[in-house]
């Protein structure tokens, strides 16, 4: 037992030590103090196991001295693939599970000597509760840590750094060269000379404030010059194109890449304050590679047929493969998959519009569950519909006159290599071609009788937007929509309940529960058992909410605020729900290279060290969204 003068000397040792680490540095003198008082110290031998999920999560531990090992558990885990972390003197465990009161789903080894001091689960409660510093720090430790693996995920397999680097910089960092200018007052003759002086194709037409107000291009030059016999002492205002794409400094590249897919532009104009200060290329982004994501997206848009189509939908596979390997994140890979997807579609129904031969009502084309979510992976079938607006026909004569055409529509679809619907979640079906009031109609029986079958039709058709035609009618019904959902509690809770039937792969006693028998022995489904754990929980957040975003990231972090979700917490799902997407596309797109069917399953142990460590952080998140889901909006929970 120790005497009065040996305690006071512990206890200014573990205050010194408690000074010396994060949060605690940053704690008041009372705080600190009372850590201090509580603290035990425990001292291991080489080898000895501190922790593991046989065990209860009891205390905390601070490694004083020596290094700790963090290891995978699971019989088929190698050797080498076990180490998942090593914890240095300063470092603490295991904080997440103490906070969610759950066990460990690790092995804490010492290696080499190890001396620890100890909290017991009690005071780490009441910690928690006194010390809003150390409460933000168990909060945003998940956050940290999965941001910081990303990070080092992206390093690692990203083969060209520069490009990703290129990505991931803000457009103000770049040393991105000045475009060619003409002034909006300048001659047609004046912007020839320039044209022909840079051997460039396009100059930008400022004005005298430095604004860019327009583009003058070879193309004007022939179709608004030349073709009319115009003057060339004209001013460039007459013949220049409008049409400017431009974002601000602080965007990123991926921000950038992202718009050259949507809008077919090999150049983004970088405007600070109204004021050009730059311009961004693909060879800016792309400097080792041909990614052409300017010509792939001009090409779909021009293309003469669906020959041509199928083609070129090749074509987007092959880009999305080396968008992967240059680092981009999954968040902009899935937007531009599914922009180049959209202008696919939309060329697809302005081709069958310019065919058909009878006279259409006003519509809306529709995509719903992945696209609708502009989150499609490189294996998607379809999932689509029609709003449309009757004016003076009634309402089956509309739908007759639509039908055919979502046929031809569909079909085209399925041959460019989206599959058609197995559920029948198609324009073609007369159940999902209908007119604004019939949607809103549909939309409030599952809102007021939310059984099983309406949950999962609301899951579906509740990410939709418009690809095609009079996109008033699809923003009426969202916004319809997001005035309704938020006053039904039933359909809430039973939303709820429905979200959280699956829950994440991984369990008590290994790291990851996988399917035990049959042809998916040994793998877990990353769609059904991960992307779709975010998707759901999104969903319900953005509806009680009211944000009217489509997309889960944009659903996550603007419901954030409304809900008085910390950023940290909304950061580390958004993250977690990222990198299951990319691992899900990095499968796809290696089943593809093989000539197999692609699919969303995987075999962990089949998985590197690194992925195999996100995975799992990102499987916890899933639970932690899952949980707060259950607080808010569970049974019992009043709104």
């Amino acid at each position: 037992m120790l005497n009065t003068e040996d305690k006071s000397s512990a206890n200014l040792q573990a205050l010194e030590f408690l000074r010396s680490i994060q949060p605690f540095s940053r704690m008041s003198e009372t705080d600190l103090a009372w850590v201090a008082e509580r603290l035990e110290t425990k001292k291991y031998a080489s080898g000895d196991v501190i922790l593991s999920p046989k065990d209860e999560a009891e205390r905390l531990f601070f490694v004083a001295s020596g290094l700790v090992r963090m290891e995978a558990i699971g019989k088929a885990v190698v050797e080498e693939k076990r180490l998942l972390a090593e914890l240095a003197e300063g470092e603490c465990f295991p904080i997440e599970a103490l906070h969610e009161q759950r066990p460990v789903f690790s092995i804490f080894r010492a290696d080499g000597d190890v001396g620890c001091y100890t909290l017991n689960g009690d005071h780490f409660v009441e910690l928690v509760a006194i010390s809003q510093i150390f409460r933000e720090f168990c909060e945003n430790r998940a956050a940290a840590f999965l941001d910081s693996s990303r990070r080092i995920y992206h390093t690692h397999f990203a083969r060209r750094g520069e490009d990703a680097a290129f990505l991931a910089a803000r457009l103000g960092s770049l040393k991105c060269r000045m475009p060619q200018t003409c002034r909006s007052d300048d001659t047609i003759k004046t912007a020839i000379a320039k044209l022909d002086e840079s051997h460039e194709g396009a100059l930008v037409v400022i004005d005298d404030g430095n604004t860019p107000v327009g583009v003058f291009t070879v193309h004007d030059l022939l179709r608004r010059v030349l073709l009319k016999e115009g003057s060339l002492d004209q001013p460039l205002r007459d013949v220049m194109s409008p049409g400017l794409v431009a974002l601000p400094p602080d965007a990123d590249g991926y921000e950038a890449a992202l718009a050259m897919a949507q809008y077919g532009v090999q150049q983004i104009l970088i405007v600070e304050h109204g004021r050009l200060i730059g311009a961004v290329t693909e060879r800016d982004l792309f400097s080792l590679q041909r990614v052409a994501l300017s010509q792939l997206s001009s090409r779909i848009r021009q293309a003469n047929g669906i020959q041509a189509l199928q083609l070129l939908t090749g074509e987007i596979y092959v880009l999305a493969g080396n968008l992967m390997s240059q680092g981009l994140a999954a968040g902009p890979l899935m937007r531009i998959i599914s922009s180049l997807n959209d202008h696919l579609t939309h060329r697809i129904i302005e081709l069958e519009v310019l065919a058909y031969d009878a006279p259409l009502p006003r519509f809306s084309w529709i995509a719903v569950g992945s696209e609708g979510r502009h989150e499609q992976t490189l294996y998607t079938d379809q999932d689509n519909g029609i709003i449309f607006d009757p004016a003076d026909l009634d309402i089956e004569t509309a739908r007759a006159l639509l039908l055919p055409l979502a046929v031809k529509i569909n079909n085209a679809l399925d041959e460019c290599g989206f599959p058609l619907c197995k559920g029948g979640v198609m324009a073609s079906n007369p159940l999902w071609c209908l007119s604004l009031a019939e949607w809103r109609e549909k939309f409030t029986s599952w809102l007021d009788r939310p059984e099983p079958e309406a949950i999962l039709n609301a899951t579906i058709f509740f990410d939709f937007r418009s690809i095609y035609g009079d996109a008033e009618l699809s923003r009426k019904l969202s916004d319809w929509l997001m005035a309704a959902a938020p006053k039904c509690d039933r359909f809430f809770h039973n939303f709820v309940a429905q979200a959280l039937q699956r829950t994440p792969p991984i369990g008590f006693f290994r790291d990851f529960v996988v399917e035990q028998k049959g042809t998916h022995a040994d793998t877990l489904d990353l769609k059904l058992y991960g992307g779709t754990l975010f998707v759901d929980a999104a969903r319900i957040l953005s509806l009680k909410s009211g944000v009217a975003h489509s997309n889960t990231a944009q659903r996550i972090t603007g419901s954030a605020e409304a809900l008085r979700i910390s950023r940290a917490e909304a950061d580390a799902w958004v993250e977690a729900f990222h990198f299951i997407q990319l691992l899900r596309l990095r499968r796809q797109y290696e089943l593809i290279e093989q000539g197999e069917e692609p699919h969303n399953r995987i075999n962990p142990d089949e998985l590197n060290d690194l992925d195999r460590k996100v995975l799992l952080e990102a499987l916890r998140q899933a639970r932690k969204l899952q949980k707060s889901l259950e607080v808010r909006f569970g049974q019992g929970a009043r709104f």
